[in-house]
């Protein structure tokens, strides 16, 4: 029975408003109807389910796609709301962010999904310019498994956790607009063939060839969107160039790659490392960061590799 049912946040809901799905509760090894979706979820009824500690409620499994669109439509109340705790604003903003992201990588050239996404990230900046504790946060949740969609969202959460560091919160960057850039910077790769995108190994002369190509791709399909600025597809086409070169597309170096370009690389290698694929182990933060140090010496940017790696060991 239980595959009939998914659990959700309770915090997911915003209150005085009809839901438009059934809300349930499990209690006594069966699913019992709490709130019909037609009727306005209040306040009371939050409380209510808070002291008889029922933290997780529950959905039909088949209203799944309708509770995303639900939560993607009220993100912004759930993130200002300063009566829910960080830890579960984050999970909710991680949740969401893979979700759509998932969507957007099955239909790239959909303009609806890539102003969806512009929407999404700018209340993940939003959560993450509230303060030290939600960094933390997102940064703790992420995700160990390699998905292209869910490591899109991890190095935008490390990409603009570097970004406050190095620029401060409160600086003349657009955070917003960074976030939406880290965010799509591996959206090339819709266009590739996912058997090479998930190959278990080494890739081919030929294959590495069409892989190389995605940067390219993606800032292509930005182009065709109208949605990014110059910046934005900048980031796309710069975040496999090497500090000392010999990075692709173009194999610039220093300071002729874009900064942003050269963090979004720190990001994307860390993230890498660090989540586990079918052909090998998922790496601790520690030697991670280490084998980026030690073994990847020409390429990152070296004033913000050090100050990723101050970044994650406080």
């Amino acid at each position: 029975m239980l595959r009939n049912f998914i659990e959700v946040d309770l915090e997911s809901f915003v209150v005085d408003t009809a839901l438009g799905l059934d809300v349930y509760i499990h209690r006594d090894s069966d699913f019992v109807l709490f709130r019909a979706g037609d009727l306005p979820f209040t306040q009371d009824h939050l409380q209510h389910l808070r002291e008889s500690g029922h933290e997780r409620v529950f959905i039909a499994a088949g209203d799944e796609r309708q509770f995303r669109d639900y939560v993607e439509a009220n993100i912004g109340r759930i993130v200002a709301d300063p009566h829910i705790p960080t830890d579960k604003k984050s999970r909710i903003v991680y949740r969401t962010s893979t979700s759509l992201m998932k969507d957007l990588f099955n239909d790239p050239r959909s303009s609806d999904r890539i102003k969806r996404s512009k929407k999404l990230i700018s209340h993940t900046v939003d959560l993450i310019l509230s303060g030290e504790e939600a960094t933390r946060q997102l940064i703790a949740i992420t995700a160990h498994d390699y998905y292209t969609y869910s490591h899109s969202v991890n190095v935008t959460i490390f990409a603009l956790a570097l970004c406050e560091r190095l620029f401060g919160r409160n600086g003349a960057h657009d955070f917003h607009k960074l976030g939406y850039g880290f965010l799509l910077h591996d959206l090339g790769k819709s266009l590739i063939d996912p058997d090479i995108i998930n190959k278990p190994g080494t890739l081919s002369s030929k294959e590495w060839k069409i892989m190389k190509q995605h940067p390219q791709f993606g800032r292509d399909l930005l182009g065709a969107s109208n949605e990014s600025s110059e910046e934005i597809k900048t980031i796309v086409l710069e975040h496999h160039e090497r500090y000392e070169g010999g990075g692709y597309p173009t194999s610039k170096g220093h300071e002729e790659i874009h900064a942003f370009g050269r963090i979004c690389c720190v990001a994307d290698v860390f993230d890498a490392l660090t989540t586990r694929r079918t052909y090998r182990r998922a790496l601790p933060t520690f030697e991670a960061l280490t084998v980026m140090r030690d073994y990847m010496k020409g390429h990152f940017d070296p004033e913000f590799l050090r100050e990723f790696i101050l970044l994650l060991r406080e």
